[in-house]
């Protein structure tokens, strides 16, 4: 799949600049609370898409992506909504397990207690 960045003029009308590629059926966007990251819930591939960006420019500069399944396990999880936390976490709305999964903010899963 893609995600469109479009830029958008005073007047409300815009243009497609980029097509960023990102894993299958990107289902949901969230901007993280420093402008510096977007999250793609990736609902086909079962992982997540973080884009960083430039905060000043909004120039995407990586990306790295998060399997929200462990290797060698089917697929199923179906990651379909993310939110971010106001400390930075990532919160993965995964459909195929009835939960929520709770990430750092670079993706990574963080450790049961």
């Amino acid at each position: 799949g893609t995600v469109s960045v479009v830029h958008v003029q005073s007047d409300g009308s815009g243009s497609e600049t980029r097509k960023v590629s990102v894993g299958l059926d990107p289902t949901g966007l969230a901007l993280s609370p420093d402008g510096t990251a977007l999250a793609v819930a990736d609902s086909g591939s079962d992982q997540v898409s973080l884009l960083q960006l430039d905060a000043a420019t909004g120039a995407m500069t990586s990306t790295t992506l998060y399997r929200s399944r462990p290797p060698r396990r089917a697929m199923g999880t179906k990651p379909l909504a993310v939110s971010w936390t106001p400390d930075g976490h990532l919160l993965v709305g995964l459909a195929g397990l009835d939960a929520v999964e709770m990430l750092t903010s670079t993706g990574q899963p963080i450790p049961r207690r």
